[in-house]
């Protein structure tokens, strides 16, 4: 079969994987292009401030993730796993 008859060649065909990120970028651009103008309708000049003050958060739970991880001791360890040793606790 040749390329004129529908068959895509290979060199420019996308994998299911990589398809899967096109396809979630593609729709969460949309709706990051428009976070500015919702801001700022709705906070004016001051929506700096929110915008720091969500960053500042967002840095502090990371952190204390990363702390959490960290206290539990094994390499190995994840979210699921500490959730699980916290329940045998109690």
């Amino acid at each position: 079969m040749t390329p004129m008859q529908g068959e895509v060649s290979k060199r420019y065909q996308l994998s299911p994987f990589l398809f899967f990120f096109l396809l979630y970028i593609s729709v969460v651009d949309v709706g990051l292009l428009w976070f500015q103008r919702n801001l700022l309708n709705h906070a004016g000049v001051d929506s700096w401030i929110s915008v720091g003050l969500t960053g500042i958060s967002l840095h502090l739970i990371v952190w204390m993730i990363y702390k959490i991880l960290y206290a539990a001791g094994n390499e190995k360890a994840d979210l699921v796993t500490i959730n699980r040793l916290s329940a045998l606790v109690r």
